[in-house]
């Protein structure tokens, strides 16, 4: 057996907590990354208003991903799932600036709860490739990332779309995602 082998179950785990408004992608990228194989097109999804858990084996981690409802009255309810967070996907529309400012209070609402103080953000600029989308430092510039994560934790911001074939950016947000969490 190789070293992997040796490797304890609970040492490979990682909980991610992927958040973001309601319609930013957060179930289609919970479709993308829990099919095996190579990430393909997530097939049209409806939001879908509740938790979803989704797994994915990737680089010899097995990850956890908890997809959480992002309307407005459960937003509230986020936190109940933070504890045990080994990172943060926080998905973004990059077609819709007129939810920036409200998407930018959820960022910095999940940055200061105690719960996850120390572990990574992704942030996903996601729907990249649609009409009139916003490019990723404009995204983040009016989210304020650069203020709200500034240099107190490891962060990253990825432009995605999980509507193309390959999906841009998943497989770099996992590479990251592996490289930037560790075990509890």
């Amino acid at each position: 057996a190789g070293m992997g082998a040796c490797m304890s179950t609970e040492a490979a785990r990682r909980k991610v907590i992927v958040v973001g408004l309601e319609g930013a992608g957060k179930s289609s990228l919970a479709l993308v990354v829990e099919r095996p194989g190579a990430f393909t097109k997530a097939p049209a999804t409806i939001p879908s208003g509740q938790v979803s858990v989704v797994n994915r084996e990737y680089r010899g981690l097995r990850f956890t991903f908890w997809d959480l409802g992002g309307g407005a009255p459960l937003r509230p309810y986020w936190r109940h799932h933070f504890v045990g967070a080994q990172a943060v996907v926080f998905v973004v529309d990059a077609s819709a600036p007129d939810m920036l400012d409200e998407a930018r209070e959820a960022l910095r609402a999940c940055a200061t709860d105690d719960q996850l103080s120390w572990p990574p953000f992704c942030v996903l600029v996601n729907k990249a490739d649609a009409p009139g989308a916003m490019a990723l430092s404009d995204v983040t510039a009016a989210l304020e990332v650069d203020e709200i994560l500034g240099e107190s934790r490891q962060w990253t911001a990825i432009s995605t779309s999980t509507a193309t074939d390959p999906p841009k950016g998943i497989q770099q947000c996992m590479d990251w995602l592996v490289e930037n969490t560790k075990p509890l």
